[in-house]
């Protein structure tokens, strides 16, 4: 019977473990390097950067229609936890084809942006 206890109690032990191991995996993920630049889609770009009211320094692109000049709507591409900017650079390159000004911004905290890396926590539920 001592047995059996702990066994089910090492299981117990065991399964707590690996449950804040895959919470902590998803809700830490890495950084990992930007791969598709607008110039791989024959498409110029510019690099901008801006700082945030608690000091993080954020990065994106802008890429421009091919009518500068004149006044475009803007549409702005925020990407989601384990993502960056580059994952949607086919999407940001068809509005800007299409006339929009597009700005392709990396959230605080992971990818190009300067700062700790990204977690998801109470003390960082705005970005």
């Amino acid at each position: 019977m001592k047995t059996v206890l702990n066994i089910l109690l090492g299981i117990v032990i065991l399964v707590i473990a690996l449950s804040f191991i895959l919470v902590y995996a998803n809700t830490h993920p890495p950084r990992y390097p930007l791969n598709v630049p607008p110039s791989d889609y024959k498409k110029e770009y510019e690099e901008v950067t801006f700082v945030t009211k608690d000091g993080l320094t954020l990065a994106g692109w802008l890429i421009k229609p091919d009518r500068s000049g004149k006044k475009a709507p803007a549409i702005i591409i925020c990407h989601g936890l384990g993502a960056n900017k580059s994952d949607f650079t086919d999407l940001a390159v068809v509005l800007a084809n299409r006339g929009y000004f597009v700005l392709c911004s990396i959230s605080a905290r992971t990818g190009t942006a300067k700062g700790p890396g990204h977690r998801w926590d109470m003390t960082n539920r705005t970005t």
